[in-house]
């Protein structure tokens, strides 16, 4: 079946194989056996079309997101995240801005995305967490066609004005819907991560805000990923300052007057690489022992006002999720947390130097 344009974003059906929760066989497992039977046909026909016409205009590669580095940037429309070293490499957007976090490439005259870490560190997944994500697996990915980019989308609802629902009913019908996935605290990255480990060239996008950026390069940055994915950002949060940077908006309403979904995931397929610094933050007493693990951060570190603001907003934010219901009552909400820890006068005794 024709896919359209966006063909190597969209995760064909054909490829896509459903796991089997029961031993007991029943009519549903005939079908699926009839089905998986009916798919394999049709992938041997096409790769053999395809050989057929490799040998008839000679051996032709694809250079687009490699297991290398050089792969990734001598591919006009690849989209891949490193890290290394803690150097991060962002996507951005065909306006020219770049966003943090692990390295993440995306392609496109501006349009940028960061590359996750490329850092081979111990597995973030020990035996008993793979067996886990395993057993959370509904579907199971085959041998993709080697020019096929898939995209794997994380949607958070709660996000900014929690536009998360409608968005991800739209990307469900742009895209398989088997790529998109929704984020929760039951279920976070992992999942969908797990699900493409063997997706030589994937690409990511996350629909939510700056902390939700920050939540899946956090977990892309644990993963031992070969080639790491590209990451961009559809800013779905409040502030989005990461996507800002990485000119892919300021928020769904840019995004609209724009063009809409349907150009933001041709942007995503044609999006430059870039790469942004991630910062390592410790902190240490003053016998200069480390006091609890490490973290990291995209754009900005916030401490004393500013981290309590964030805070108390979220706090609200899981008590009365109703009153977030715009990004601009978002932002008065903000500010007026921050007007009455300034006339409480809070940290009026809280160090001059931080």
């Amino acid at each position: 079946c024709d896919l359209g344009p966006l063909r190597r974003l969209i995760l064909s059906p054909l490829f896509v194989r459903e796991l089997s929760r029961t031993s007991s066989g029943g009519i549903l497992s005939s079908i699926t056996q009839g089905a998986n039977e009916i798919a394999s046909t049709v992938r041997g026909h096409i790769r053999s079309q395809s050989k057929k016409h490799q040998h008839s205009n000679g051996n032709k590669d694809y250079t687009g997101c490699g297991n290398g580095a050089g792969d990734r940037l001598t591919e006009s429309s690849s989209g891949m995240s490193q890290t290394v070293n803690g150097s991060h490499s962002l996507e951005e957007n065909c306006n020219g801005s770049a966003s943090s976090g692990d390295q993440n490439y995306s392609s496109d005259q501006g349009k940028h995305a960061v590359p996750k870490p490329d850092l081979c560190r111990n597995s973030s997944i020990n035996q008993k967490d793979d067996c886990q994500m395993a057993s959370k697996q509904r579907y199971a990915i085959l041998d993709l066609p080697t020019d096929a980019r898939p995209l794997l989308v994380f949607v958070n609802k709660k996000s900014g004005a929690q536009q998360g629902e409608s968005l991800r009913l739209r990307l469900n019908t742009l895209l398989n819907p088997v790529q998109v996935f929704e984020l929760s605290p039951t279920q976070g990255p992992e999942v969908g991560l797990y699900m493409f480990r063997k997706v030589p060239h994937f690409k990511i996008l996350i629909c939510g805000g700056d902390g939700t950026a920050g939540w899946v390069l956090n977990v892309i940055d644990k993963q031992n990923f070969e080639s790491p994915p590209p990451v961009a950002i559809l800013p779905a949060g409040t502030g989005n300052d990461l996507a800002r940077v990485l000119s892919w908006g300021g928020g769904l309403g840019s995004l609209e007057r724009q063009g809409g979904l349907y150009t933001v995931l041709h942007d995503i397929e044609n999006s430059a690489v870039t790469i942004l610094d991630r910062w390592k933050v410790a902190i240490l007493n003053h016998q200069g022992k480390q006091i609890e693990p490490p973290k990291f951060m995209n754009n900005y570190l916030g401490v004393g006002c500013d981290a309590k603001v964030a805070l108390d907003i979220h706090n609200l934010r899981e008590e009365n999720p109703e009153k977030f219901y715009s990004q601009f009552m978002n932002k008065v909400l903000y500010a007026k947390e921050g007007a009455k820890i300034i006339m409480d006068r809070i940290f009026a005794d809280f160090p001059w130097q931080v």
